[in-house]
Order: C-alpha cells, then structure tokens, then sequence
C-alpha cells in the first residue's frame, strides 16, 4: 500500500511529495500508549514499542476478545496493528504506539 507524505529535505526537494509503502516504511509518528479497555486506536499504529518487560493483551478492530502476549521483553517492537490495547492482562509498561 504506497502513501504519499510531504519531504523534510532542504532546498529544491522541501516540501515535495515522497512516495513510500506504509507496510514496510519506518515509523514517521510516536505516542505513548496509556492501557485502557475502551480506549480504541484509530489509526491503529504499525507496531508497538515495549519499555518494560510484561504482558500485553492487544485486540483488533474485528476481534471479540483480547489476545496476551506473554513476557514480552524490554526494547521489544511489536510489529502488529492493535485497535485496543487492554488495561486489563497488560503488565508491561512504557508502551509507544509506531505509526
């Protein structure tokens, strides 16, 4: 899937639209994530980063229930589309959405 963005080049390429495929391009937006039941990402990130070790119970945006990912390490990048990231089963902490 190729999405355009605008360039941060200097000089006559500044502000020129760039081409790029969003499934394998690097992140170009970060926030950090605050587990939540009810919380739904929309977009959903490209992946996510994990701080702290622990859990993390990821859902979907078609899925009825949660699926945990158990003792994900630290520095761990999760490259999965979560529509919700559940407070609850999520121990890991220092989560950051990769979009």
């Amino acid at each position: 899937m190729a999405d355009q963005i605008r360039s941060s080049a200097k000089g006559a390429a500044a502000n020129a639209l760039v081409t790029y495929d969003a499934g394998s391009a690097p992140g170009i937006g970060f926030a950090a994530i605050t587990p939540s039941d009810s919380q739904v990402y929309n977009p959903t990130p490209r992946a996510l980063y994990v701080g702290t070790t622990g859990d993390i119970a990821i859902k979907g945006s078609g899925d009825t229930s949660p699926t945990v990912f158990k003792a994900v390490p630290a520095g761990t990048i999760l490259p999965c589309q979560p529509a919700y990231v559940m407070g609850t089963n999520t121990t890991a902490s220092n989560i950051v959405a990769i979009y």
